[in-house]
């Protein structure tokens, strides 16, 4: 329940729902060493009310107790980037490899790449990945297209930045951060 009630938090931009995923986890909120499964998505929910070191622990033990839980490894990677430690989000992406589908792997290191001098070889390489998956996952697809947007508006090509926004948006998959991402644009 707290992990539909979350995702619809992402899908919907509405944190009321976050509220809602962390009243279901209540029984454990607190608990020092909750089951993997709700230290998991308790870190998820800490992640996005803004509680990266609470975060990156939740995170950090699960992958610890389950080190082939990809879901672990993709949020410490987020965690990461996001507070700009990116050696330790390449390494998150990197535990990806045998984990999780080889475009979301190199979407991961992609996006390492393009905060860290590499945009152009990371859009590059990630656009070689998305044409070799024409058939990906539409919401695998939205989120490849929507980092080759941010990359691309990085390297100041807003011509391509846009092409890559709207064909994240004509897939009609509902997801609040491309909104988001295509606004600031």
């Amino acid at each position: 329940l707290a992990r539909a009630y979350f995702e619809q938090a992402v899908a919907e931009g509405d944190p009321r729902y976050l509220g809602y995923a962390q009243a279901a986890l209540k029984p454990w909120w607190s608990v020092t060493e909750p089951p993997p499964v709700v230290r998991l998505v308790r870190g998820m929910v800490l992640q996005f009310s803004h509680r990266f070191p609470e975060a990156i622990g939740d995170l950090t033990e699960v992958s610890r107790l389950e080190p082939n839980n990809a879901v672990a490894w993709s949020w410490l990677a987020a965690v990461y980037l996001v507070t700009a430690d990116y050696a330790k989000a390449r390494e998150a992406c990197d535990r990806l490899k045998p984990l999780a589908a080889d475009l979301a792997v190199v979407g991961c290191l992609a996006y390492v790449d393009s905060l860290t001098g590499r945009a152009q070889f990371g859009l590059e390489r990630l656009s070689s990945a998305l044409r070799q998956q024409p058939k990906a996952d539409p919401a695998l697809r939205l989120w490849t297209l929507t980092r080759m947007a941010e990359i691309s508006e990085r390297l100041g090509e807003n011509r391509l930045a846009e092409q890559h926004f709207r064909a994240a948006l004509a897939l009609d998959v509902r997801d609040t951060y491309l909104l988001a991402a295509f606004s600031d644009f």
